[in-house]
């Protein structure tokens, strides 16, 4: 398989963990930017350069694994969008919080941070219908027409990675799923208020988009999208 790793970044130096990838692409980005548009320009432009497998990684994600590669083809036989964490089976009954950093026992995989000694395992490698953005590695081969909602609030900063998921599954019956893969994340996501608003901002726009009240799981919306004929785009 071909495989890129894009990471849009604003900093202005090549990490020397990037150095040891030959197919790191980056791109100069910063807040302004919606992050969705960025995503998709991307996809587009490795669906035309033949590439088999488009890793979109955040630029405080350190790659840690030389078997990267080896690990997400053997992952591709069971999934077509590969994380490291997300959330598996019927959702809690509540898509409003930030799902992936409650050990609510729906959760999957394991991330190392930065600030902590202990890596947060959230449970077995399996299915997920949820994926966290910090890592989404792509099966460009399978992606047929899905791309990321550039209509996202908050320039795309938040619940680009659930939306994106449900719409894999619901609409394109694409298969997401964690794997064993070592990565170490510098930051702890939402710092500011500003972020915050933003993040609430996304959570109704999603929560809108997909008519998902309070109080009601992952199939939910899945029975909803069947009974409207909202039925699985083919290829």
């Amino acid at each position: 398989m071909k495989f890129r790793i894009f990471i849009p970044t604003a900093e202005d130096v090549i990490r020397d963990d990037w150095k040891d990838y030959e197919d790191i692409l980056t791109v100069k980005y910063n807040n302004k930017d919606h992050l969705c548009k960025i995503y998709n320009k991307a996809i587009e432009d490795n669906i035309n350069e033949n590439t088999d497998c488009l890793i979109i990684s955040h630029d405080d994600i350190r790659i840690e694994d030389k078997f990267i590669f080896e690990k997400l083809e053997k992952a591709f036989l069971q999934f077509d969008i590969v994380g490291v964490t997300g959330q598996v089976g019927e959702c809690p009954p509540n898509p409003y919080k930030s799902w992936i950093h409650e050990q609510n026992g729906w959760n999957s995989g394991c991330l190392k941070h930065t600030n902590k000694e202990w890596i947060d395992k959230y449970g077995n490698f399996n299915q997920c219908i949820f994926l966290d953005g910090c890592f989404l590695a792509l099966n460009l081969k399978k992606l047929k027409g899905l791309r990321f909602d550039e209509e996202l609030p908050y320039n795309g900063l938040h619940k680009y990675d659930v939306d994106f998921c449900i719409n894999a599954t619901i609409r394109y019956g694409l298969k997401c799923g964690t794997a064993g893969i070592w990565v170490r994340h510098d930051s702890e996501a939402i710092t500011s208020n500003e972020s915050m608003n933003g993040f609430n901002e996304c959570i109704k726009y999603f929560a809108e988009k997909w008519s998902w009240p309070l109080g009601h799981g992952f199939n939910y919306i899945r029975n909803k999208a069947d009974g409207n004929n909202n039925q699985k785009i083919r290829s």
